[in-house]
């Protein structure tokens, strides 16, 4: 993949085998999680595809500005690569949002006066009896509070199954897992989901009201995209995903 089709590779590259160093069950989802598997399946001709890409409608792959990455509960609870994990973002750049009391699972890299980069973590929901760690509707974080040392996960239940079947590739010498195609089309019909919402309890006049159903539409074509790029392997492994999360 040429870097200069992707301004965001080259921020993530650096990052990328840090994280998947303090935590090996990483999986980058989101956008640019679809993206980068796009980008390695059109390099290697799609092969094997659930729908080919010759019969997609829009075969561009979508930029993003946004890191999503979903990382594991033993990350959170171990204070101390949960510490080393917020050096880590420190060192490349990234600091804590400073907007609404500070979101410990987002963090911002300022590129210039008007633009930035975004990572935020993201965690499935913890087991209840786990006494190094507690959720609330928000947030994963470590127990006892690590405070202003450590990192959260943003609470995604959605995220259910994550470490579930995840689909490795490489690309420019970078390992990666993003995670398997029923977990991810969930957690973006949640997305979808939560845009349409706002949406439609938006009033006309409302100046975001557009940003909000264009972001609902954008989700839910990343929800065929995630569908559309399953391989056969991927396809059989689907049910046995299904089976596992169907009661969360």
């Amino acid at each position: 993949m040429d870097p200069l089709d992707d301004p965001l590779w080259p921020h993530f590259e650096r990052l990328w085998p840090g994280i998947l160093e303090l935590c090996p069950g990483t999986r980058l989802a989101g956008g640019y999680g679809l993206f980068l598997k796009q980008k390695w399946l059109q390099s290697n001709q799609g092969g094997g595809l659930f729908i080919p890409l010759d019969r997609w409608r829009d075969g561009i792959p979508r930029v993003t500005k946004d890191m999503d990455l979903v990382v594991g509960l033993d990350l959170i609870m171990d204070a101390d690569r949960n510490r080393q994990c917020l050096e880590l973002l420190r060192e490349n750049g990234f600091e804590v949002s400073k907007n609404e009391s500070g979101k410990r699972w987002q963090y911002f890299k300022a590129l210039d006066g008007t633009r930035n980069i975004v990572v935020e973590l993201h965690a499935p929901t913890p087991p209840a009896n786990s006494r190094k760690i507690r959720a609330d509707r928000i947030r994963v974080k470590h127990n006892p509070s690590l405070g202003e040392d450590g990192v959260h996960g943003r609470h995604n239940t959605e995220a259910a199954g994550s470490e579930l079947f995840p689909f490795w590739f490489e690309m420019n010498g970078l390992r990666m897992a993003v995670p398997n195609p029923v977990t991810w089309a969930v957690m973006k019909m949640t997305a979808a989901g939560d845009q349409w919402q706002k949406y439609k309890a938006s009033s006309p006049e409302d100046s975001g009201r557009e940003f909000h159903r264009l972001q609902a539409v954008k989700h839910g074509q990343d929800v065929c995209r995630a569908v559309a790029m399953m391989g056969a392997r991927e396809f059989q492994e689907s049910g046995d995903v299904v089976a596992q999360i169907r009661e969360t």
